[in-house]
């Protein structure tokens, strides 16, 4: 039996977050917790002033950055039925 869990990583390994039974209902959960980062950031780089070439354009390299590696993502794990038996 296949079982699908969604994972978040960072700089300090990785943590389950939950776990699906079906594969399209993980794939809702992530995308879900992946646009609220992504919301939270284009909120943040909406309020930067200088991103493209003042101060902040550091700052701004980061926030893409961080956009492109979104840390939610579904795995897929076999489970044994042997249990049931």
């Amino acid at each position: 039996m296949k079982v699908y869990q969604v994972v978040k990583t960072n700089d300090s390994g990785t943590m389950t977050v939950a776990y699906f039974q079906y594969k399209h209902t993980a794939e809702e959960c992530a995308k879900s917790y992946n646009d609220n980062i992504l919301h939270n950031l284009a909120v943040k780089a909406n309020k930067m002033n200088g991103a493209m070439r003042g101060h902040n354009k550091g700052a701004f390299a980061e926030l893409v950055r961080e956009m492109q590696n979104l840390p939610y993502k579904v795995k897929e794990i076999s489970v044994s039925q042997s249990y049931r038996y």
